[in-house]
Formats: structure tokens, C-alpha cells, sequence
């Protein structure tokens, strides 16, 4: 589980380098993005499950039982909503990231 980060508290630019991803990754137009919450440090290559509460802000998930690699990226995560579509989605910064090593 993670809670969000509120994206105002975030920089112009950080929140700027979001919507370029969301416009790479998935063809969200410039303009029809929304960042509605940032999630830190979550495991993206880990995951089998997710769930996004927006009304509390939280992002809930499952992590699958892979191979016995200790270390694994953890990334910051936005949910970003198309405004054309009214439909949201979650966006990993391709270059926000760090490797956490697990026990």
C-alpha cells in the first residue's frame, strides 16, 4: 500500500516531466492530461495486482511471487487522468527511480 503524495507539493517540472510520460507511454495529448496523485517508491516490475482508491488517495497492490531476486527498481508512480477519455491511468517515471534491495 502506498499513499499519495499530493502533486501540488511537487515542482512545475516535476509535474511537467509526468504528462511527457503519460503522453509517450500511453498517447495521453498534452493538454488532456491530469495529475491527480504520485505514488513514491513502488515496486512497478513486482506487481501483479493494483487497485487505486482515488477518493483517499491510496494505491493498493499485490506483489507476485517471482524468482529469487533480492533487489527490484522502485519507482515514482502517477496517476494521470485523460480528460478526453475520463479515464485514469498509472503512469512509472521512466527516470525517477533507485533500486531497493529486499531481505
Amino acid at each position: 500500500m502506498r499513499k499519495a503524495v499530493n502533486p501540488d507539493a511537487l515542482g512545475e517540472q516535476v509535474r511537467e516531466s509526468y504528462l511527457r510520460e503519460a503522453e509517450i507511454t500511453l498517447g495521453i495529448a498534452c493538454g488532456e492530461g491530469e495529475i491527480l496523485a504520485v505514488f513514491r517508491n513502488v515496486p512497478v516490475s513486482m506487481i501483479s495486482r493494483f487497485r487505486l482508491l482515488e477518493e483517499s488517495g491510496v494505491l493498493l497492490y499485490t506483489i507476485s511471487a517471482s524468482d529469487s531476486s533480492s533487489r527490484a527498481r522502485v519507482h515514482e508512480v502517477a496517476a494521470v487522468r485523460d480528460k478526453a477519455r475520463k479515464t485514469t491511468h498509472l503512469v512509472a517515471h521512466r527516470t525517477r527511480y533507485r533500486t531497493a534491495h529486499f531481505a
